[in-house]
């Protein structure tokens, strides 16, 4: 923080490698045993250094960054402390929160709150500190406070990370700009994308999946790559930075800084799904396409036939060049493509006249285009040829059943099944998904049930990873399988005559599992009898098969059906479940000894609803799970959520909703958000209580919170499938919503930042489905969307776009705007989140000291607007023009924003009136009247009025267009202006003599412009490249410039900087990534560094 003055380190020479990343060198001081008389000399030390830090030597005292040290190490040290050992965490928060209070000086306090950053971003305080610390963060500058407040939620919901910041997030947190990371995609496209110090793989994948537009992310994985070495971060829950911060450790031991890794993001295919159809999806194909052709180029992927080489040299070669029928780039092709070692076995010409053979073989180019179709062909080939390369692996300790034991072996999760592969590469076993009847799970253990009723069992860390992997495979199959034995016999009465099914019959569906949308009937044709009847869902098994199944296997689960069905059979009538088992291992013992129950009589009256998983009256002296109790921060608070739960649950505060919606919210949703022990907690208390509960309205409002949780946040692996048995066993009305909330937070991998709105509890009071929300657009129109707990800004925008019918949705943004402020929500938050931040942050009138929503006078109106005007040229898209661009530049044209020439007014006025009365000629009799809607701003001071009345009727006279014609003809005059599509911001300088004390700031796709506020005349242009760098507060905002080698500051005036710093980023980010499609980014190749 610049507290105390560095140590004089003369004129010492450091060298990038000699000293030990900060990682290992905490690891090591934490690992060291230390004698009473190392401690004494390390107290000694310290207090020498704290009254002469100058000529102090800091080297040998452990933990504490010697002199050459750079700061980055300062912070890594200090983060490190955190993150590995949870005892220090609110200590070094406290410490923080001590030298930020009251501090005088400017650059102390700046460099306290990037500190506080990124400690909120490595780890999380204890629930003691917990609330302290987000009230304090509250009350911090504007410019600090809401970064800080989400990192630390972002923080609390995924869990502490594993490695301390890195040298981008410091640069990131130290500019108080968001960090942008380049991806590599197979195409050799790249694209920016925002993270934070809390961003998993999974959300990373979800993120660069929509931009690109693909339907589905399963199988997709991410890579990073180091120098010459490639490592797959997988698709889960791995930390994107953790990952490059690691890479940044491991480059500072190759002798290079941190700032200069030549680390590598990539986006690409790890496997292919069972139920994968190239060509459904043209983006995944194209990029799949590319994958392939890189591989094979490359060696990845290799072929063992020469004609198989050929064929696809052939197919790769049309679809880059369809319309060369001479082959004129053939030779040059080949040299890029055939690996080397291949061309030098064959003579000269070899593989032209294969490929200008194997052309007319397949008769490419024939009729119409089949770019696309052979882009297919390709990717199929490469998914039945190469599917063991398209796998995902999993280090298996022991694998057990039938006659195999086996050690230390690999397991190949792929398209085809499962793959046992032994350390010498030897193939051991195949399991079909189709074979597999039955999955279960232990601690660190998986057992499948194969169709020939053999038992497998997999002993791996992974355990819990490829079980998910694996049903959820199973469960998609069904969903999409078309293949179905009867598991009893059975004669329809409404069926044909001779339609008696047998148990074991082979039974084709005419629709699939996945279509029958709820429906208890399936259409089936038998295979035996060859006649199609409706029979009863619960007397089939569904095989998980796409396409065909192969004889054996049929045979298999007929034969075995026949012996014994009840394997097969899934009774959806299942009594309910409970939390029983999952106490036995979980739950803390109860109090009382053995003797105790014996002796007392009142154990003789008890019942089973006594048990500790089961409803009570009584309140807890103990939380329910052994961990909770263990801990000091949270075994009072669990107490106290349960009795805060028993009072929402019993409704004591009666027709007050809304206290009852505080106390839910502050006691129970808050602290399951915020803490990972508290989650499972106040999962099982709720649980507990609405198992054999009796009183009907007491379970309902325990089915209402139990809902709200599973919105909010998802409960640990240990307990979730738990969870699901008992949800599913449930016959509540919540319960399948209950049940979609957690396979939506699964598969997303996400938390929320906020305890569920108050309107999110309106809705699951009343059993609502969702709520309805009002989007405001600028021609004043309004659209209707349905919101749900799980829906994000990005859902809401896309929705819009699709029924407007939008080219493109990119550019535009949502706001919420009230009492005259503007505010724009990020397309990868929900919607709830980014309201209730709304009510605490942005229109809170007592936002000091309070984290409570506040009363904003009004709500907050939502409104879409296209925020960077690229892709914004007249007449490309009419609706856009209609619905955004006509309605956003008129205001700034009647402001007199733009310069526009006195000889062009009376046309754009013409045009104006038009646009808004179409062929309505009545109101242009009296300009007074409508002066303030056709024309800018004190245009007619010291003119002729009537002389412009006269020519506004020639020009509305001569034109032979209608409303919309004249929308689109304005904004073509318009956009002939250099200030067209900016954004206008009114400030004042005082700081620069050369400049007006009243200015307008625009910012449009060209840059920066800085506009006489009298004149209109554009003053100063300045490029975003020539704006490296801006900071903002709450009363102004400073530009850093740059004129040749010259840096200047300029500093303006203004409340608004928030909203000029997100347009700014929002161009910079759009301009980036602009650029970068232009690189190509392939392992090896330069390809520029992450930006922040």
């Amino acid at each position: 923080m610049g507290d105390m003055p560095d140590a004089d380190t003369g004129d010492t020479l450091v060298l990038a490698g000699e000293s030990m990343p900060m990682v290992t060198k905490i690891k090591l001081g934490f690992t060291n045993k230390y004698t009473k008389k190392d401690i004494e000399d390390a107290h000694r030390r310290y207090s020498e250094l704290f009254k002469d830090p100058v000529s102090s030597d800091s080297r040998s005292i452990p933990f504490l960054t010697g002199p050459e040290e750079s700061m980055l190490d300062k912070v890594q040290l200090i983060c490190a402390m955190g993150i590995y050992k949870p005892s220090l965490r609110d200590e070094l928060y406290c410490q923080l929160c001590k030298q930020l209070s009251n501090n005088p000086s400017r650059n102390s306090t700046v460099r306290g709150w990037v500190l506080m950053i990124l400690f909120t971003g490595s780890f999380s305080p204890t629930e003691k500190f917990a609330p302290v610390l987000s009230n304090f963060i509250c009350d911090g500058p504007v410019e600090f406070t809401e970064k800080a407040d989400r990192t630390l939620r972002r923080t609390c919901s995924v869990g502490t990370r594993g490695y301390p910041p890195s040298w981008l997030e410091f640069q990131s947190a130290k500019n108080g700009k968001p960090l942008l990371v380049p991806i590599t995609l197979m195409n050799g496209n790249r694209l920016l994308c925002e993270v934070d110090s809390a961003t998993t793989v999974v959300e990373l994948i979800r993120n660069i999946s929509e931009r690109l537009g693909l339907a589905d992310t399963i199988g997709y994985s991410l890579y990073v790559s180091l120098q010459s070495k490639i490592s797959c971060l997988g698709n889960g829950q791995h930390r994107v930075l953790d990952a490059i911060s690691e890479c940044e450790q491991h480059t500072k031991l190759m002798g290079i800084r941190e700032s200069n890794a030549l680390w590598r993001l990539f986006f690409r295919r790890e496997l292919f799904t069972p139920w994968y159809v190239p060509g459904w999806d043209p983006v995944c194909t194209d990029l799949m396409y590319h994958q392939v052709k890189r591989g094979l180029t490359l060696g990845e992927y290799r072929l063992e036939k020469e004609e198989a080489l050929v064929e696809l040299l052939t197919k790769f070669y049309y679809v880059e060049n369809p319309q060369d029928p001479d082959f004129s780039k053939l030779s040059s092709f080949i040299t890029d493509f055939v690996p080397q070692n291949e061309l030098e076995k064959k003579p000269d010409n070899y593989y032209d006249e294969k490929a200008k053979a194997m052309f007319k073989t397949l008769k490419l180019g024939v009729g119409r285009s089949m770019e696309a179709q052979v882009k297919a062909t390709i990717v199929k080939y490469a998914m039945e040829r190469f599917y063991i390369l398209f796998s995902r692996y999993y280090d298996i300790s022991k694998f057990s059943g039938g006659s195999l034991q086996l050690q230390d072996v690999v397991l190949a999760l792929n398209n085809k099944g499962l793959f046992i592969i032994d350390q010498q590469d030897s193939l051991k076993m195949q399991i079909p998904f189709a074979e597999i009847v039955n999955t279960s799970k232990a601690r660190h253990s998986l057992t499948l049930v194969l169709a020939s009723m053999d038992e497998y069992t997999l002993s791996s860390p992974s355990a819990e990873v490829l079980y998910l992997q694996i049903t959820t495979f199973l469960e998609e199959l069904k969903k999409k399988s078309m293949c179905a034995v009867a598991v009893q016999a059975l004669t329809p009465l409404d069926g044909p005559d001779g339609m008696n099914i047998v148990k074991g019959d082979v039974l084709q569906l005419r629709q699939s599992v996945g279509d029958l949308k709820g429906s208890e009937m399936v259409s089936v044709t038998s295979q035996r009898t060859g006649k199609a009847s409706e029979v009863p869902r619960n007397v089939l098994y569904i095989v998980p098969v796409a396409g065909d199944l192969k004889a054996e296997i049929l045979a298999t689960l007929t034969s075995q059906i026949r012996k014994d069905a009840s394997r097969f059979v899934k009774d959806d009538r299942q009594p309910r479940q409970t939390l029983q088992q999952y106490a036995k291992s979980y739950f803390r013992p109860t109090t009382e000894s053995t003797v105790t129950k014996l002796l007392s009589k009142a154990s003789f009256k008890r019942d089973k609803n006594d048990a500790l998983w089961s409803y009570s009256k009584d309140g807890l002296k103990k939380p329910l799970l052994k961990r909770t109790c263990h801990r000091d921060d949270t075994r009072k608070l669990a107490c106290h959520a349960f009795a805060c739960l028993q009072s929402y649950m019993m409704n004591l505060v009666i027709n007050d909703e809304m206290a009852n919606y505080n106390l839910c919210k502050d006691w129970i949703l808050e602290p399951a958000r915020r803490n990972k022990y508290m989650r499972d907690e106040i999962y099982c208390q709720v649980i507990k209580q609405v198992t054999n509960n009796p009183d009907k309205n007491n379970e309902d409002r325990g089915w209402v919170l139990l809902t709200l949780l599973t919105s909010l946040c998802q409960p640990s692996n240990e307990l979730i499938d738990h969870l699901l048995t008992i949800i599913r066993s449930a016959q509540h009305p919540l319960a399948h919503r209950c049940e979609v909330n957690l396979k939506l937070n699964r598969k997303k991998g996400a938390c929320r930042l906020y305890p569920s709105h108050v309107q999110e509890h309106e809705m699951v009071l009343h059993q609502q489905p969702n709520v309805r929300v009002q989007v405001c657009l600028p021609n004043q129109s309004v659209q209707t969307i349905e919101v749900t707990s799980g829906t994000r800004i990005f859902d809401i925008k896309k929705e819009i776009a699709a029924r407007l019918k939008l080219r493109t949705f990119s550019e535009y943004s949502l706001f919420f705007t009230a009492n005259d402020k503007v505010h724009c929500l990020s397309d990868r938050l929900y919607y709830f989140d980014c309201l209730t931040h709304s009510e605490i942050f942005w229109f809170n009138s007592k936002r000091r000291n309070s984290l409570s929503p506040g009363k904003t006078g009004q709500t907050p109106l939502l409104v879409m607007l296209k925020k960077i005007w690229v892709n914004g040229q007249p007449g490309v898209d009419p609706m856009a023009d209609q619905t955004f661009h006509f309605p956003q530049e008129s205001p700034n044209y009647l402001r007199g924003y733009h310069k526009v020439s006195d000889s062009v007014v009376p046309k754009l006025a013409a045009l104006s009136y038009r646009a808004q009365h179409g062929k309505d000629e009545s109101k242009l009799t009296d300009l007074s009247k409508i002066e303030q809607i056709i024309l800018p701003k004190g245009f007619l001071e010291g003119k002729d009025a009537k002389a412009i009345q006269e020519e506004i009727q020639q020009e509305y006279s001569s034109q032979n267009m209608n409303s919309e014609q004249a929308k689109t003809a304005f904004l073509q005059i318009l956009s002939k202006i250099s200030t067209y599509g900016s954004v206008f911001f009114e400030v004042k300088q005082r700081h620069m003599t050369t400049l007006p004390k009243s200015c307008l700031v625009a910012i449009n796709y060209s840059g920066v412009h800085l506009i006489n506020g009298t004149t209109k005349d554009v003053i100063k242009s300045y490029e975003f490249q020539s704006i490296p760098n801006w900071a903002y507060d709450e009363s102004s905002f400073t530009f850093i410039v740059t004129e040749g080698i010259a840096t200047a500051k300029l500093l303006v005036e203004t409340h608004v900087g928030h909203n000029i710093d997100d347009l700014l980023m929002s161009y910079v980010a759009w301009l980036m990534n602009y650029q970068m499609r232009k690189k190509h980014g392939y392992l090896g190749e330069m390809s520029g560094e992450s930006i922040c």
